[in-house]
């Protein structure tokens, strides 16, 4: 019976240790099992992401006063005064943001909602 749950013991520890090998992460985040799912954990504060998310990529803006990110997620440029948005475009780097929004649809819908 020892001997069963040794076995069952170590097939149940390189399941675990699969499922961390196949987990994508971003640079500065590690695999690691958070209630028994793989995860992504940032090394520097504790910030956790689902594994193989794709990052966004940084918005490009020339003339702006800064970028904006709207509680969805959503981003793009602005010009803006204290309390006031002046002017408002899209990020000018259109063909990163249209190749992230092919690899992750859910995501364009956010920006244009």
């Amino acid at each position: 019976m020892f001997k069963v749950l040794c076995v069952l013991f170590v097939i149940a520890i390189a399941a675990q240790c699969q499922e961390l090998t196949s987990c994508k992460c971003w640079e500065d985040y590690s695999p690691n099992l958070i209630n028994g799912s793989p995860k992504c954990v940032n090394n520097l504060f504790f910030h956790v992401v689902p594994c193989d998310l794709t990052k966004k990529p940084r918005c490009v803006c020339t003339g702006s006063t800064g970028i904006v990110t709207s509680g969805n997620g959503a981003v793009w440029c602005s010009v803006f005064e204290p309390g006031k948005d002046l002017k408002r475009w899209e990020c000018e780097n259109k063909a990163e943001w249209k190749a992230y929004f092919a690899a992750n649809p859910e995501e364009e819908y956010k920006q244009y909602n």
